[in-house]
């Protein structure tokens, strides 16, 4: 089913390159799904993909929490307006 998530619609090139990047960390479809599903913006994406590619000692849990904060701000954000 998360498969379908992350293939199954147009994919920007941001969110193609973050694919690939969680990829090379887990290839679980659900890890991949469940980043995807908490980075409402382009600049999180970014932000995450980033520190896969460039950051030290990545891990497949601070990849989770990182989404999760920044998802967890976007949400915060979205409900002051």
């Amino acid at each position: 089913m998360a498969g379908n998530f992350i293939y199954g619609k147009h994919r920007t090139e941001m969110e193609m390159r973050l694919i690939r990047l969680l990829r090379t960390i887990s290839a679980e479809d659900d890890f991949v799904h469940g980043v995807l599903i908490d980075l409402v913006t382009e600049e999180d994406q970014r932000t995450v993909a980033d520190f896969i590619e460039y950051g030290q000692d990545v891990t497949y849990e601070g990849v989770i929490l990182m989404a999760l904060e920044l998802g967890t701000r976007q949400r915060g954000k979205q409900n002051q307006t």
